[in-house]
């Protein structure tokens, strides 16, 4: 097994703006990663119907900040994968892997069988991109991916 490594979304301020990634996963040129799981909630009080895909990237995107990533040993070595979050201008699209639609008032995520996992190449990305203009909101949760 790899090192897992967590990475959590922290009072994110997701604008009211469509076409953003919410994270974006890059992976350095001497390791892949396995996507294991992620989850988003809302600030929200109301329902709004919001389009987000889990896209793998051919070019990061900017606009964005950094977040902090966690080994879950803290033995393990360095971690070479990074996380951006709330890139406004997105990274250059490739294939879309998922769809999903979320209302908001509840979380979304998903924690994947090994056999479902998408795995990111090296120096490649994954993102979660919003698809639909939101009213703007707060966000938090969690990524978790294993660097192999």
């Amino acid at each position: 097994m790899g090192r897992i490594v967590y990475c959590p979304l922290d009072a994110l301020s997701v604008t009211a703006a469509g076409d953003q990634d919410i994270w974006e996963i890059a992976t350095a040129a001497t390791n892949k990663c396995r996507l294991l799981g992620w989850e988003i909630t809302s600030s929200a009080t109301a329902a709004e119907a919001l389009t987000l895909r889990i896209v793998r990237g051919t070019a990061s995107g900017s606009g964005g900040g950094t977040a902090t990533e966690v080994k879950a040993d803290d033995d393990d070595g360095n971690i070479t994968a990074g996380v951006e979050t709330l890139n406004t201008t997105p990274g250059t699209d490739g294939d879309v892997i998922q769809t999903f639609t979320w209302e908001q008032l509840g979380p979304l995520g998903m924690v994947y069988t090994p056999e479902m996992c998408p795995v990111v190449p090296e120096s490649g990305f994954l993102k979660q991109n919003l698809v639909t203009a939101p009213t703007a909101f707060t966000a938090n949760g969690w990524i978790c991916w294993e660097e192999i």
